[in-house]
Parts: C-alpha cells; structure tokens; sequence
C-alpha cells in the first residue's frame, strides 16, 4: 500500500471520527494548545481547500510567521465550513496528494497519525491506526527531513526508539518503549503519550517536549 493510500485512509478515518461527536466533544480542548477537537478537523482540511492566492492576506497578516499563519488560517476554516461540510472534504478529497514543501508525502500522513492522537486522547476514544501507516510515520521522524517542521534538532539525541507492537526500533541511547502510535506521538512532544511508555527515554523526552 503506497503512501496516498494510507494519506486517504487516515483523513477517512477522522472524518467517521467527526462524524459521531457531538458539540461538547468537538469543543474539548486537544493535545494542541489553544485548538478544539473542532479547530484540528479544520486544520486537516486546509491543505484540501487553500490557494497560494487565496492564502495572500492571511500570509500579509501573520508577517512571515507559519504558526501564526497557521492559527489564522485554521479559524478562518472554521468560520467558513460548517462540520459536515469539514467532514465531506475529507472524504471526497481524501487522496489529495499535498504535501509541505521539500518533504515527501510521510509528512502529511505524520501529521494525520498525530493529530489523530490529539483528537482522540482527550476525548478518552482508542487509537490504533494502521500498523502500515505508523511504521512510515515513525520512518519519516527520525529522517533528517522530519527537522522542517516536525522534529526539533537534537531532540532525538540519545534516545532509542522501539515500537513493540511493530518490531520497529531506531536509534541508540535511552530506550523509549511501547505502542508504535504511542512512541511517534511522544517523540513529537505529546506528554500524555509518555505516560504510556516505558524506558529511560521517558525521562529525556519529558524534559524536551511541547506539543504543537
């Protein structure tokens, strides 16, 4: 199964996800500061509707900044489309091949897998994706590409990474250890997914994490 085939699976996913929650649900706040369950369904489906023109004043307004771009451009989304209307992008568009510049299409479906966990974790809801899936996701984390965006340079840095449940490991140092969604979640600074590791890593990644 080739990568836009997991990207299209994931954005299904959320959107049955979306789908059966209600408004208190899809106003918890998840993993990502500031941003609701809602505000991350959203998020997801900016790379399915934005324009470089049409993203030209949200660029002007954030001053170069990504992330302020980002938070802008992701209430505007919500502003704009209602929830079923969110949930139809995802799906109709599931096989939209976009992807952030210089990266390959394992950045996007990082960023599925993850913001699936941020949604997910809150709300108390089981997430097992695709083994398939994580074992790309974990691949392209500890790529030197995953430094554009994703993974902060030395974070990694004497940490062991080892997904049980996928006979996966990568690096030397201290052993971070458990459920391949739980590991790439708490390599990508969710604190909430330490909890569900174990090893000496769990310690280093506590003193280097931050969500975003």
């Amino acid at each position: 199964m080739g990568d836009i085939d997991l990207i299209a699976d994931e954005r299904r996913a959320i959107a049955d996800l979306a789908e059966g929650l209600d408004d208190a649900q899809l106003d918890t706040p998840s993993l990502c500061e500031a941003w609701t369950v809602r505000d991350i369904v959203a998020h997801l489906t900016l790379p399915l509707t934005s324009s470089v023109r049409g993203s030209l004043p949200l660029i002007v307004r954030s001053r170069g900044s990504v992330p302020r771009f980002t938070v802008l451009a992701t209430a505007e989304q919500v502003a704009n489309y209602s929830m079923p209307q969110l949930v139809a992008l995802l799906r109709d568009r599931a096989r939209h091949e976009w992807r952030p510049p210089l990266l390959p299409l394992q950045a996007p479906l990082t960023e599925l897998l993850v913001h699936g966990y941020d949604i997910r974790q809150p709300l108390g809801l089981a997430h097992d994706p695709p083994h398939a899936a994580v074992r790309r996701a974990l691949e392209f984390v500890v790529s030197s590409k995953a430094t554009l965006g994703f993974v902060g340079r030395g974070q990694l840095k004497g940490v062991r990474l080892e997904a049980t449940d996928l006979d996966w490991s990568h690096g030397d140092g201290a052993p971070l250890r458990g459920r391949g969604i739980s590991v790439l979640a708490g390599a990508l600074g969710r604190q909430p997914a330490l909890d569900e590791l174990e090893g000496e890593g769990v310690a280093v990644m506590r003193s280097r994490s931050g969500s975003s």
